[in-house]
């Protein structure tokens, strides 16, 4: 994927956006998948298991938003570093990472 990356949160579009949600990687705890089907198996852990839906570690380990953000950097679409293990060991704007999360999120559910 040839993605210019972007540095403040004004450059958000809905393109890159759609760009964001069908990047595919294989890093996840699940299997390589696109953020859309990491985003659609995070919202069904949610709805079967209710009550019981733990949060912290919905996927057996602590660091789902640091997947997100990984997923970001290593995608192209925002600066930060990657580490030896393939964890995120640096980015540089996590405002602008988190934003980006959040907005996929809600595009993910727009009508096409």
């Amino acid at each position: 994927m040839n993605q210019k990356k972007i540095t403040s949160v004004d450059q958000i579009t809905p393109e890159f956006l759609d760009n964001v949600l069908a990047y595919e990687t294989d890093k996840w705890d699940l299997c390589k998948c696109s953020i859309r089907d990491y985003f659609r198996s995070l919202l069904m852990k949610v709805l079967t298991e209710r009550d019981s839906f733990g949060g912290k570690r919905p996927f057996g380990n602590g660091g789902w938003f640091f997947d997100l953000t990984s997923a970001l950097v290593d995608g192209g679409f925002i600066n930060g570093k990657i580490g030896e293990c393939g964890d995120i060991a640096e980015v540089d704007d996590d405002v602008l990472a988190e934003a980006i999360i959040l907005r996929a999120a809600v595009r993910m559910c727009e009508p096409k």
